[in-house]
């Protein structure tokens, strides 16, 4: 007989099975936490590592990490009818080998699958079809017998290859959200086919890029074009007028140079920086309604013409400490004539660090933004700049241009100055 006031032998035991049940499930729970914890880095890294194309925290082919275009802060509100209808304007000739990277590195662009992609062929000269048949009809001829060395194999095959990359994207199998084809029949020259080129691309949108056919972008050179928008900076200070992806900075050389402008890239945080110019670079450059609306009607075409505009109008560019592009190209012009070699190509660009995504632009302060940046205090002390070959530092050691660098920084105190975001 069960004690008085006790439940019988049968439910106690099934009262201790639920109570066991009870302790193991709680057990359970926190083995369960603990060891969550401390397998969390490394569950992150494999969802990073592993994370699928459409959501997460995987990787992009292109290498961006999922989220890092949103890694700056929150994008700000636009102004009413502004239309933001993400443009890039390719402007195109013969010279095919150029062009066709100028496209490969715009498709691995982070975003680019949200640009319409307008390509501005000009037409070839008069007499080039002429000058083929009295070479017998061979698809190119003789570039030299050519009117101005004009490759009529090169302006056919941009055409060709233009053709396909609309059909791709309008066939659902491009990168591009679409592509259009705006090519002359007649040669129109250099400058006015430049600005139909831009005229195009602002009649789609009221921010467009402008590219040539041998400005390759890096992987977070739309990203920089962009923020310009998002983050409302055009629209606060009204006197921006256009950005570039180019920079003074770090000029190519033939000589070991990169290790120095790494070092200085590195140790003085320039990644995220960005100088404000009264200029325009023309080698890879956006802008946007109201810049256009105030100067395009009288532009030629001529890039100088466009910086002189901005200039009269009291305005200026943005551009970065570590150029977003890079300029293939191998003739150009400078102020003492012309030069053959790659006088605009960059040593460093922001292809050459990581954590790309990380980065918060942040204007560098200049004592007087309508100086020649040549002026510089960093371009005169420590960094390479410019398109003339400067090799100033390349023959310091390494060790001796790192204290330079620290020697500046200590002369220059603003720390937040030499921080970078990434």
């Amino acid at each position: 007989m069960a004690a008085q006031g006790l439940p019988p032998l049968g439910e106690a035991q099934a009262s201790a099975r639920r109570r066991g049940r009870a302790l193991r499930s709680t057990a359970v729970v926190a083995a369960a936490a603990v060891l969550a914890l401390l397998l969390a880095p490394q569950l992150r890294w494999m969802h990073t590592l592993c994370g699928s194309s459409r959501g997460g925290g995987g990787v992009q082919h292109s290498g961006q990490p999922r989220g890092g275009r949103q890694q700056q802060e929150e994008a700000a509100p636009l102004p009413p009818g502004f239309r933001f209808n993400k443009v890039v304007a390719i402007i195109a000739f013969d010279r095919f080998e150029y062009f066709r990277q100028v496209v490969d590195a715009l498709r691995q662009a982070w975003g680019s699958e949200e640009y319409v992609l307008t390509i501005t062929i000009d037409g070839p000269p008069e007499g080039a079809d002429a000058a083929a048949a009295a070479a017998g009809g061979a698809a190119d001829g003789d570039a030299a017998q050519q009117p101005g060395g004009y490759s009529r194999e090169g302006h056919q095959a941009i055409l060709a290859y233009a053709q396909n990359l609309q059909w791709l994207a309008r066939n659902g199998r491009g990168r591009f959200r679409d592509v259009i084809i705006n090519a002359s029949d007649a040669n129109l020259g250099v400058w006015p086919n430049k600005k139909r080129a831009v005229a195009g691309a602002l009649a789609l949108s009221d921010f467009a890029v402008v590219l040539e056919d041998d400005i390759v972008l890096e992987r977070d050179a739309l990203r920089w074009f962009e923020w310009h928008v998002t983050s409302g900076l055009i629209f606060r200070r009204p006197e921006i007028a256009v950005a570039t992806c180019w920079s003074s900075s770090f000029p190519y050389h033939a000589t070991a140079v990169e290790g120095h402008d790494l070092l200085v890239a590195r140790e003085m945080g320039l990644l995220d920086k960005y100088w404000v110019d009264h200029w325009a670079q023309p080698w890879g450059w956006a802008t946007w309604r109201r810049t256009w609306d105030a100067v395009g009607a009288d532009w030629s075409g001529q890039d100088i013409k466009l910086a002189r505009a901005i200039q009269a109008q009291g305005w200026f560019e943005t551009m970065p400490l570590i150029a977003r592009c890079n300029n293939i190209g191998s003739v150009g012009a400078h102020k003492k004539g012309k030069g053959v070699g790659h006088i605009h190509q960059r040593s460093v660009t922001s292809a050459s660090f990581g954590n790309l995504a990380a980065c918060r632009y942040r204007e560098l302060p200049r004592s007087n933004n309508t100086a020649p940046l040549d002026k510089e205090p960093l371009y005169l002390q420590v960094a390479r700049r410019g398109i003339l070959g400067d090799t100033k530092f390349s023959t310091r050691s390494m060790e001796e241009h790192r204290l330079a660098l620290e020697k500046f920084k200590f002369e220059h105190p603003e720390p937040s100055n030499w921080r970078s975001s990434c």
